[in-house]
């Protein structure tokens, strides 16, 4: 709810704010990243009576930015926050369904997807995220390193992974959200 709060506070300040209301998008890295695709893909859902104007606005990003997302894979989803007394042994090579609560439809924003593989835990989420929107029709690029681990953010560490920055503006160019 918050997420999408913000995207439509900001599209009903976008002229104070000096930016495009039709240029909102969400980006988030590891359990961020989750709230992002969850923004993205449930931006229709109410779970509250409108507050004021800024309800009036759409939810909806424009785009979604998805770094080493965590928990968006059902295998990795139970593990960590599904039914623990259950241990179910999983196939995490195998299974790439998505958590139950991620509803993919052809509505969801463009979206851009960064993974090392060297991220041990939730390297699934991204491939299982990527096929789901695929099979859509989303307009969706996955970029997969071969190094980079978890949680670097911004910060290169002489990894694989370290020219994703320099991709994404090349994407953001490329879907004419940001200029040439």
């Amino acid at each position: 709810m918050d997420m999408r709060r913000a995207v439509r506070y900001i599209r009903a300040n976008a002229r104070e704010l000096g930016i495009d209301p039709n240029r909102v998008g969400v980006m988030g890295f590891s359990a961020g990243a989750n709230l992002a695709a969850r923004t993205s893909c449930l931006y229709g859902d109410e779970n509250y009576p409108p507050r004021d104007g800024v309800d009036k606005e759409s939810a909806r990003p424009d785009f979604s930015i998805i770094i080493y997302p965590a928990y968006l894979d059902e295998p990795t989803f139970q593990k960590w926050w599904g039914n623990k007394k259950d241990k179910v042994s999983t196939d995490y090579n195998r299974d790439f369904a998505l958590a139950p609560e991620i509803k993919i439809h052809k509505g969801i924003p463009p979206t851009f997807i960064m993974q090392p593989l060297d991220d041990a835990n939730w390297s699934e989420s991204s491939i299982a995220y990527f096929l789901s929107l695929r099979k859509a029709g989303v307009p969706v690029n996955l970029h997969i390193y071969e190094s980079g681990g978890h949680g670097f953010g911004i910060r290169h560490s002489g990894s694989a992974s370290d020219s994703w920055e320099d991709v994404l503006a090349h994407w953001l160019k490329f879907k004419k959200i940001m200029p040439k």
